[in-house]
């Protein structure tokens, strides 16, 4: 025999296999352990190198075997005509630990694919399962059809099978109070409660507790009630015709509120929308609101009505309501305000008072008014407080009339408006009224000192002239007279706008270039003081001033044309040297004597000129100019020259007085200095003599003093001694005497507390036995102090004993004494 090597022999251990295939038969076979393979020239091991362990299933667990042999229907293996064991192809099979406790080998086609522990089911839950091929259901005995699905509730355990597919482990859904599961349905169902359902239906369940859904059911979603307060409801709108929950039938779209006064917290049904939290609404005794399209008894908005809630109150706004304007407040007018009021339509007030559509009238305070619906409020007014020399402008709108009010508290009627008055934009200007500013005030215009202001009435076409210091008041048709005056040197027409026009006396200058007859031009300037003669009492008189628009540039011209005429018939040399006069006379002119006169009046408007002033001549050509100026000039130099001479002669003989008054001064100086100083060199002898009689006088006394304080103070210190020793001596003695006293009061405390301490400790001991004698009682005391006698009685007796002595060699007894109490006890004994 050949011998085998030794790899051709394969140790299978227990619990282990191989696979071998048969190289003659081409056929794969199974070879289990415990046992020694040998392996022939023909055979080849295909499970690998080592053997394989056998499949071990813990408790409750399976696993999935795919391409599993055949078996018939006694369990038995299934061999084709070639003897290969034949396997299912491409299909699967579960075994559990349930049906092999025992470990298994693998048959050659065999493989795991998945190995897990058998599913648990809990108590109140369920696994939804989906058929994937048709099969015989054991356990529900009937037939399954692929795409079926079902429930198994728990608790119990899933053992898996290959035609069916676990979707998943439902869990309960907890269902808490003020919650509920929003269902729908996946087909056409019954639901917990056997209503009909149709696929896509949703629907709640509000029930406390654990909810499993049906096989044909979806939870979509968990919903919490909305918590409803006495301060909040909820709005809800209906998305489809349905009965609420309360019992109410509500159309599609329909709105409508929920309240504490229904319910104290609701969930959204599934045909309810909800819209928002409405808040509730509070008006206190001061407020009020109106409602548009208030809500009927029968839950229906009246469109286009109004009506009015006053506080106080609480309220919802309904659905389709709103607050026209928000909450208001309660108009509290006092005395010095108003209400107008205009009625919007025909209604009949609570007094009995009829009002027609378009009515104004007016609620004065004091008083507290409410607006009904059927009235606009047009405006707040209060009472204008005026001064005297204040006003307002009043408009009647149903006249068209104005007119003014000054100088009083006024309140406009309820057919009266303020009038606003159109003042033009200059006048505006000068009065210092802003653009943007109201003119319903009485326009007023301070005139002030020595002036005057002129105003029209356009209406009656009249004027009146106001004379300063006043105050101008217009009227409603009235009008201010603007002055636009020629101003700057020489003049220019409209520098100046003014309300007012003084009336002088003033002065006012102008600069103008005339030309003499031998045609030298010369520039002028000149002042003119001016005033207007007129009498303010006489109207006409007054009213000439402002008859000429601008006095200034019309007088300056007429003047200035004057001067040029007289000016042009002379010469340069002439004019130079009769400058003034030839001006004066060409304003003035010459009286019936050949003088000047004193005045030139402007009829026009009463303007009088009183004087001229020559301020300035120079001639306007350069030439003429430089010519005149070297000859101004030149005398100014000899005039200063002469001048200048005069003064020098003048400071010299002042200087030579001068000289000989000081040499006279100094020689009278010198013998005042000789006798003062004699009287010096007196005094200062006079002076040592005293100084040093002095001097001792005052050491003696020094030192006289000196020792009399010396003496005083020793004194004074003795003295303060003797009070100090005193002072002490008596602080020692009230010391010692405040001490024995604190003693001896402090002793007598002491015993006191002792003895209270004492006279307490007795009365508690005293207390104490009366509480104990109380609570034993009389009679047990007596029992107690008869209980000796008696039991030495009964002890004797029960010995057979009269008496008895007991007693030691340390204790000497009298024995007449003892003798006798036995003789005394027995003789009682006996009588007894």
């Amino acid at each position: 025999k050949l011998k085998m090597s030794q790899s051709d022999i394969i140790k299978i251990k227990p619990f282990y296999y191989i696979h071998v295939l048969d190289g003659n038969s081409n056929i794969t076979r199974l070879e289990v352990g415990p046992q020694n393979f040998y392996k022939q020239d023909h055979e080849n091991v295909v499970s690998g190198k080592e053997p394989q362990r056998m499949v071990m299933l813990n408790p409750f667990t399976y696993v999935e075997i795919r391409n599993p042999v055949m078996r018939d229907k006694k369990n038995n293996l299934v061999n084709d005509k070639y003897g290969q064991i034949k396997l299912r192809n491409s299909d699967s099979e579960i075994r559990t630990s349930l049906e092999y406790p025992e470990p298994f080998p693998l048959y050659p086609g065999e493989s795991v694919a998945e190995m897990d522990k058998i599913l648990t089911i809990p108590r109140d839950c369920a696994a939804r399962l989906e058929c994937l091929r048709n099969f015989h259901d054991e356990e529900a005995k009937k037939d399954r059809i692929a795409g079926d699905e079902w429930l198994i509730f728990g608790p119990c355990l899933y053992i898996p099978k290959i035609e069916v597919k676990l979707e998943k482990v439902m869990k309960p859904e907890v269902i808490k109070s003020n919650q509920a599961l929003k269902i729908r349905a996946r087909r056409d169902c019954k639901d917990s409660k056997g209503e009909e359902r149709k696929a896509g239906d949703y629907w709640l369940i509000r029930d406390r507790g654990f909810y499993l859904p049906a096989i044909d059911e979806d939870v979509i979603e968990k919903l919490n009630a909305h918590i409803i307060t006495e301060s909040f409801a909820i709005h809800l709108r209906a998305n489809e015709g349905f009965t609420d929950i309360y019992g109410n039938e509500r159309k599609y779209d329909e709105e409508w509120l929920i309240s504490s006064d229904i319910s104290t917290s609701h969930i959204i049904d599934v045909h309810e929308d909800f819209v928002q939290d409405v808040p509730i609404t509070i008006l206190s005794s001061d407020e009020y609101c109106y409602i548009n399209d208030p809500v009927n008894e029968k839950g229906v908005n009246q469109l286009g009505k109004k009506i009015l809630r006053c506080g106080p109150c609480s309220f919802f706004v309904r659905p389709g309501e709103s607050i026209d304007g928000g909450i208001r407040r309660v108009y509290i007018l006092t005395e010095h305000e108003a209400l107008l009021l205009k009625a919007i339509e025909n209604f009949v007030e609570e007094d009995g008072t009829e009002r027609l559509a378009g009515d104004r009238w007016m609620v004065n305070g004091p008083a507290r008014y409410t607006p009904v619906v059927t009235v606009e409020i047009i405006e707040k007014r209060n009472s204008i407080a005026m001064d005297k020399n204040e006003g307002i402008y009043v408009r009647n709108i149903r006249t068209g009339s104005i007119r003014s009010i000054k100088g009083d508290t006024y309140m406009l009627k309820a057919h009266e408006e303020l009038w606003e008055m159109q003042l033009d934009s200059m006048v505006q200007t000068l009065l210092g009224i802003p653009e943007t500013q109201k003119t319903n005030r009485l326009v007023s215009y301070h005139c002030p000192f020595n002036a005057a202001v002129q105003v029209y009435d356009y209406k009656n076409k009249t004027s009146r002239v106001v004379f300063g210091p006043d105050i101008v008041t217009l009227e409603p048709d009235e009008v201010f007279t603007v002055s636009y005056l020629s101003g700057g040197k020489p003049k220019k027409p409209g520098v100046f706008k003014t309300l007012h026009i003084n009336i002088g006396p003033d002065f006012f200058s102008d600069i103008f270039t005339v030309a003499t007859s031998d045609h030298a031009r010369l520039r002028l300037q000149l002042s003119y003081n001016w005033h207007f003669d007129i009498d303010k009492t006489d109207v006409k008189s007054a009213s000439k001033i402002f008859n000429v628009r601008d006095f200034i540039g019309d007088c300056c011209t007429q003047v200035a044309s004057r001067v040029r005429g007289a000016v042009a018939a002379i010469t340069f040399e002439n004019f130079h040297k009769y400058s003034a006069r030839t001006i004066r006379t060409s304003i003035f002119g010459l009286d019936e004597n050949g003088k000047v006169n004193n005045r030139f009046l402007f009829k026009q408007n009463n303007l009088c000129l009183t004087n001229v002033d020559i301020k300035l001549v120079e001639p306007e050509d350069p030439k003429t100019y430089e010519s005149l100026k070297k000859s101004v000039t030149l005398a100014i130099e000899i005039t200063t020259n002469i001048q200048e001479a005069e003064a020098h002669r003048a400071v010299q003989k002042q200087e030579q007085e001068a000289l000989e008054v000081l040499k006279k001064q100094k020689i009278e100086d010198d013998v005042a200095a000789e006798s003062d100083k004699k009287k010096l060199l007196n005094i200062i002898a006079e002076c040592d003599s005293i100084k040093s009689s002095g001097q001792a006088i005052a050491d003696a006394k020094a030192r006289a003093d000196a020792l009399k304080i010396t003496y005083e103070a020793e004194v004074l210190n003795a003295e303060l001694k003797a009070k100090a020793e005193k002072i002490r001596q008596d602080s020692e003695i009230s010391y010692q005497r405040m001490k024995q006293e604190l003693e001896l009061g402090y002793d007598d405390k002491c015993k006191e507390i002792e003895l209270n301490e004492k006279k307490i400790l007795a009365d508690i001991e005293s207390t104490k036995f009366d509480s104990i004698i109380a609570a034993i009682g009389q009679d047990t005391i007596v029992d107690i102090a008869n209980s000796g006698p008696e039991l030495q009685a009964k002890l004797l007796e029960s010995l057979g004993l009269s008496g008895y002595l007991m007693t030691d060699s340390n204790n000497p007894i009298n024995l007449f004494s003892t003798a006798k109490g036995l003789i005394a006890g027995a003789g009682g004994l006996g009588e007894n």
